[in-house]
């Protein structure tokens, strides 16, 4: 998380109610909390990957099909996944 996204969450929550509760967020929170943007950034990073194999020329054909049926990234790595392993 960047530093600017970082200090606005913070102002956020220092002006929340839970402050005039004296509730915090609980330690093992955070650590699900960061392990999750750690498997979203694995994910993004994948997806730039899969997204750059995809456009290459062999995909050509797949691809005009797959825009034709309207898949998304995920569906056309899947199904250009099970032609390659045949």
């Amino acid at each position: 998380m960047s530093p600017t996204s970082w200090t606005r969450l913070q102002n956020q929550y220092s002006k929340s109610i839970a402050q005039t509760y004296g509730l915090s967020i609980d330690p093992l929170l955070r650590l699900h909390a960061d392990w999750l943007c750690d498997i979203r950034k694995t994910e993004q990073r994948l997806e730039g990957e899969i997204a750059k194999l995809l456009a290459d020329d062999c995909f050509k054909v797949y691809n005009f099909i797959f825009d034709l049926f309207g898949f998304g990234l995920r569906v056309r790595e899947a199904l250009a996944k099970s032609h390659l392993s045949v």
